[in-house]
């Protein structure tokens, strides 16, 4: 049994979506499924089988809130707001542990073992305010062939990021509106190169940025320490394969279930 850790697992597992109501019958990702279970379950066992026994799970489609004792901990499912930055603040304003670990719904690969050794990299990089995982594009193109994902070329090789994030609570709470938009640009390089400055506009263009220059970069914005993982062991290609767009769906379930055409009508 992995040990318990004091840290809060927040899942995001709202945004409605109409393609996705269109093509597969339900507008919120996390309740599609994948080899028969749902998204935001996969997420929620990963993180459990991790040793979270803490663990935050927030959709617009809950109807109510509800909290489960788990051995140790508690599941809360809390009802969402309507945006991701809303979303987020209302899950840390409820965790009560000084680290939390931010995932999306959408992490349909991830497994117990892969995000249990994500959380040991974390913890060995010792007192950060903010870690994020980068993975190489070789290693999710040899175990997840043909995937369309978002990348960029640094100096150390081409890498996409990761949908988990590990971070002081604090942290978050204080930088959260940055925190926002850094989320809302992650898969958009040029925009994300424009909102770090003209070095990186540069940068991205001659493709000599380095994982050390966006570290010290994010360090001055958020005035903490942030260090960038490469995740780079046999399975880690699911923590950077997310499902973001209906045509990447057809691994979903519900693909076999032939398109909706129309969404309700309050």
């Amino acid at each position: 049994m992995r040990s318990r850790l004091r840290v809060t697992a927040i899942i995001l597992a709202g945004g409605f979506s109409k393609s996705f109501f269109e093509a597969f019958g339900e507008g919120f990702k996390a309740l599609l499924s994948y080899r028969g279970q749902k998204l935001w379950e996969i997420v929620d066992c990963a993180a459990g089988e991790a040793g979270l026994t803490n663990r935050i799970v927030i959709g617009e489609w809950n109807e109510e809130h509800k909290i489960e004792v788990l051995p140790g901990g508690s599941r809360m499912m809390l009802t969402g707001l309507g945006s991701i930055y809303r979303n987020l603040r209302y899950a840390l304003m409820e965790a009560t542990t000084d680290y939390v670990v931010i995932l999306t719904a959408d992490i349909h690969r991830l497994t117990g073992e892969i995000f249990s050794r994500f959380l040991e990299q974390c913890t060995r990089a010792g007192d950060n305010g903010l870690v994020c995982p980068v993975i190489p594009v070789e290693l999710c193109e040899a175990e997840h062939p043909g995937a369309k994902r978002t990348s960029v070329k640094l100096v150390e090789g081409r890498f996409t990021m990761g949908n988990i994030f590990y971070a002081h609570r604090k942290t978050l709470l204080d930088n959260l509106w940055k925190i926002g938009i850094f989320l809302w640009a992650r898969k958009k390089p040029l925009v994300l190169a424009l909102l770090l400055g003209p070095k990186f506009v540069l940068g991205y263009l001659r493709r000599d940025i380095s994982l050390t220059d966006l570290e010290a970069k994010a360090e001055k914005m958020l005035r903490v320490r942030i260090k960038a993982i490469v995740c780079n062991q046999p399975g880690d290609s699911a923590i950077g394969d997310d499902i973001d767009k209906v045509e990447q769906g057809d691994v979903l379930d519900e693909a076999r279930s032939g398109p909706r055409n129309s969404i309700p009508v309050a």
